[in-house]
């Protein structure tokens, strides 16, 4: 079975993570590194990774738009039951 090589614009599954590539680079030795830009960094507010591929490809496999739009939202549900938390925290009401 050969080994999947992610390309540009790939939605990828990293462990279990979702990304896009949004640049693939070779060096001459055959080493590929990805840049990936992934939901989890998006909300955590992190600029791309650089993967090495060679390290572990068996960690990187193709995904899906449907696949990544959950993990999305999975983000946005953490994220508002965070912001509700941190309002309700406040005693009193204040003025806007």
């Amino acid at each position: 079975m050969s080994e999947y090589i992610p390309q540009k614009g790939d939605i990828i599954k990293i462990h279990h993570w979702h990304g896009v590539v949004l640049t693939v680079y070779t060096a001459e030795t055959g080493q590929t590194v990805l840049k990936v830009q992934t939901a989890r960094n998006v909300f955590r507010k992190l600029p791309p990774e650089l993967i090495e591929l060679t390290n572990d490809p068996a960690a990187i496999a193709p995904a899906t738009v449907a696949d990544l739009m959950a993990e999305v939202e999975q983000h946005r549900r953490v994220q508002n039951s965070a912001i509700e938390a941190l309002l309700a925290a406040i005693p009193v009401a204040q003025p806007i």
